[in-house]
């Protein structure tokens, strides 16, 4: 429990941190989303202009604390000189302001959260094997004495001479120093309270769009803006539901369910809302907005160098309208920049799989009432609210990234940017999000200009089926919730306790030590993946198991460990006979494993012959070392 009230502190702390940095950059507190979204990418920046380079250079972990250290003090000393010239003030009727137009972002996070751990076979096969990566890199990444040469699932070190793209997302780095400051468990932190605040900056997110595109709608009091966040409860939907109804579907939408603590969501979810939110309502491009662009595109790449697309058809899309829809000499701009981008397509080779990919997911929605009425809605919009500059501006965006990436020839670019096929298809998730949320904000308005007397049952009644249509969607996937939420108190740490156990009493082993466990095992009747994880309490083993998932570079001594050779381990668990046992041996010596792990007792027998002796056993797990 003492993880769980220090996590609640250090949210707290992040909220105020950021709300009072966003105020004094802004120098004012109009917007309590505003001053979050501000102040979280001006921390972002100047954190991924310095924590970049020191991975790119290889330098130390150390380094990269002390900077954020420094950072957070001038952060604060700046905040304070803004309290003390009175350009950030508070008063009582301004706290219960703050509290009436804000109180339900706190709300709908928390109730996301909640929806969240009903999901737990995302928990327990850890994200498609993915946190393998992320959660354990957060979790070891200050006691690597090469932290950026590291697998980090099997904390082999690689020195890989190809560039290594992941360099240049400085999240985790960032994540793992809070981690350490606070002294709080890292999977908790990530899989609860990070989940929080991303899921809190995404609702502020929302709020904020909304505010920006509705400006001139003065019969929309503050505090409704809000409400507009109802939305992000459709999209924690269980995706394999929503997939087979064709309700909506997108590439990875999962990783809102179970992985917004990842730093690619922030991209995923907001990236397109924070572009429209900085620039849809500009009236001329100076030194000021290439700089504001300059610095979003850093931070969107600091979270993950999967927003890259992100970047280039949000910018692109919104130079396009904006030249397109301003004077003479801006029009003859925007078609000369729209010619280049056909010419760009002609030089660029074609992608047929990625626009197949592409397609298909248009193709997937093509009866999903949701986008489709969010289009129709959009459309709507475009002609009802014409005189509305930030409005049009942002539909238009919306259309120009759906030809960019949709319209062959045109669409070469998108997809040589992307580099990989997941890639674009999660820009597609990205723009059909965007869309989705657009709707939604565009659906209340027409329930309030058309059916005013609705408007305010329209709130609730949204948020009930909603939440209703969560809950419902995991039913046939992972049973009854109540069942589910039994088995989430029977594991506080978010992972199964078993895996915890076994990672920290691998953790007492001195010396070098390499395992062979299980890949898989079944934890709870749900398949959790536990090679990938051993690592998150034990930093300096290593688990030759886990490199099927996360292998290592050709050249490298366990590059040749494949799935094959841990099959091997799992012939012998399943069918213990003289023959798998010789077939392990070699595994044993060929990879210098003085570390067994077995879920059942299956060894004992062989133990003997083979120069390993029963050291432990661990929750259902029997622990051999090498003599």
């Amino acid at each position: 429990m003492f993880d769980y009230f220090v996590g609640f502190l250090v949210v707290l702390l992040f909220i105020s941190f950021y709300y009072l940095l966003g105020s004094a950059v802004l120098k004012n507190q109009d917007s309590f989303s505003k001053s979050i979204i501000f102040g979280y990418i001006v921390f972002s920046f100047f954190t991924a202009i310095f924590l970049i380079p020191i991975q790119l250079l290889h330098l130390s972990w150390n380094l990269a604390n002390i900077f954020v250290i420094s950072l957070c003090l001038l952060s604060v000393a700046f905040i304070v000189f803004r309290i003390k010239n009175k350009q950030i003030s508070f008063s009582l009727v301004f706290f219960k302001q703050l509290i009436k137009n804000n109180y339900f972002l706190f709300i709908i996070s928390i109730l996301l959260i909640g929806i969240y751990l009903l999901q737990f076979d995302l928990i327990w096969i850890n994200n498609h094997l993915d946190d393998g990566y992320y959660l354990v890199k957060i979790a070891t990444l200050p006691y690597l004495e090469e932290p950026f040469s590291t697998s980090y699932s099997s904390g082999i070190v690689t020195h890989s001479v190809q560039f290594d793209s992941y360099l240049l997302s400085s999240y985790e780095l960032e994540q793992s120093i809070y981690v350490s400051w606070f002294h709080i468990d890292p999977v908790i932190y990530c899989r609860i309270f990070l989940n929080y605040f991303n899921y809190f900056l995404v609702a502020n997110t929302v709020c904020l769009f909304a505010q920006t595109i509705l400006g001139g709608m003065r019969s929309l009091k503050k505090q409704h803006f809000q409400y507009f966040s109802i939305i992000l409860i459709f999209f924690s939907f269980e995706y394999l539901v929503l997939q087979r109804t064709g309700l909506f579907v997108v590439q990875d939408s999962w990783q809102f369910n179970s992985a917004m603590w990842y730093g690619s969501s922030i991209g995923r979810m907001m990236g397109l809302m924070w572009i429209l939110i900085l620039f849809a309502n500009i009236s001329k491009i100076t030194i000021k907005e290439i700089i504001l662009a300059f610095a979003v595109s850093i931070v969107l790449i600091s979270k993950s160098a999967v927003s890259l697309p992100i970047i280039f058809v949000g910018g692109l899309s919104f130079l396009l309208v904006f030249f397109l829809t301003g004077n003479k000499i801006n029009r003859l701009i925007g078609v000369i920049l729209f010619v280049l981008i056909v010419l760009l397509g002609l030089i660029l080779p074609d992608s047929e799989v990625r626009n197949s990919l592409i397609i298909n997911n248009f193709l997937k929605n093509k009866y999903s009432i949701v986008l489709i009425g969010s289009i129709v809605l959009l459309a709507w919009a475009l002609f009802k609210f014409k005189k509305e500059k930030t409005l049009v501006r942002s539909i238009l965006v919306l259309l120009i990234s759906t030809l960019i990436i949709l319209v062959p020839e045109i669409n070469d670019s998108f997809e040589f940017i992307s580099q990989y096929d997941f890639v674009a298809c999660r820009f597609q998730t990205t723009l059909f999000y965007t869309i989705v949320i657009t709707g939604f904000i565009l659906f209340l308005v027409f329930i309030k200009i058309n059916l005013p007397k609705l408007y305010n049952l329209m709130i609730p009644v949204s948020l009930g089926l909603a939440l209703i249509g969560s809950v419902l969607t995991t039913v046939p996937i992972y049973g009854n919730p109540v069942n589910t939420i039994k088995i989430m108190l029977d594991n506080p740490n978010i992972m199964p306790q078993s895996t915890v156990q076994l990672s920290k009493e691998l953790n007492k082993l001195p010396g070098e030590v390499n395992v062979l466990c299980p890949d898989w095992i079944n934890v709870d009747n749900h398949r959790h993946s536990l090679a990938v994880m051993l690592r998150t309490y034990a930093p300096n083993v290593k688990v030759i198991s886990a490199l099927p998932r996360f292998s290592v570079p050709e050249g490298n001594r366990y590059a040749n460990f494949k799935q094959d050779q841990q099959n091997v381990f799992t012939h012998f668990v399943s069918n213990p006979n003289y023959l798998n046992f010789e077939m392990l041996q070699t595994i044993i010596k060929d990879y210098k494993i003085n570390c067994l792990v077995f879920p059942t007792d299956c060894f004992e027998s062989y133990s003997l012959n083979s120069g390993f002796k029963f050291y432990t056993k661990s929750g259902p797990y029997y622990l051999y070392l090498k003599v």
